[in-house]
């Protein structure tokens, strides 16, 4: 792909926090794509997730579906009516701020509402994620 790529991602990239351990990319899609173009969704796996719970990446067309998907989603959807809690989004952070290279794909998900860290520390050399939420 382009060699910007990470600029053009800027505010395109959603973090979703709180997902039921059964999730599906295409459930995840499918709700998303009411708010504009998804491009991709990537679902970390239940070993990097909090137990019950799990976490991924919802990557829009533009940065104005993923600010809609974000007011209307944040702390309101449920994917099951027998969750506990709603998801909870936020826009993904490129890790480190400053250019990337090759390996560039690292976001932040950062989340600060009470206590009980989390990494998701994902990929070998590649596309590290820190979906820390806590």
């Amino acid at each position: 792909k382009r060699a910007t790529r990470g600029m053009a991602d800027e505010g395109k990239k959603l973090f979703v926090a709180k997902l039921p351990e059964d999730i599906r990319e295409d459930e995840i899609k499918m709700i998303f794509s009411t708010y504009g173009n998804v491009q991709e969704v990537v679902l970390l796996g239940a070993e990097k997730s909090r137990a019950g719970q799990r976490c991924g990446f919802v990557i829009y067309e533009t940065p104005e579906a993923a600010r809609s998907a974000l007011q209307v989603l944040d702390n309101v959807y449920k994917f099951r009516p027998d969750a506990q809690e709603p998801i909870t989004v936020s826009i993904a952070r490129p890790r480190g701020g400053g250019k990337s290279g090759g390996g560039g794909k690292g976001y932040d998900g950062g989340y600060g509402k009470g206590g009980g860290g989390y990494d998701g520390g994902y990929g070998k050399g590649g596309g590290g994620y820190d979906g820390g939420y806590g």
